[in-house]
């Protein structure tokens, strides 16, 4: 596992936080609390390189701390 913060590469599987900056690992939730996604007991977490929620559009964690940005896509 990889931090999306830091880049340090070397986590334990079961590693809750980055060892090396503390940011919280496989915690890139929806903002937005109302979300479908945040309604079970334990809220969905989405792939590192999601920037908005697939559900209802709200900026996701990794997004709105800066630690991602969209990418971009050529049209042809």
């Amino acid at each position: 596992m990889v931090c999306i913060k830091c880049g340090c590469p070397d986590h334990e599987e079961d590693a809750i936080y980055c060892h090396n900056c503390g940011v919280a690992l496989n915690s890139n939730y929806c903002t937005n609390p109302d979300c479908v996604m945040n309604n079970n007991d334990e809220p969905y977490s989405f792939p590192p390189d999601y920037c908005y929620c697939d559900q209802c559009g709200s900026e996701t964690e990794y997004f709105k701390a800066g630690y991602i940005k969209p990418k971009s896509y050529n049209h042809e």
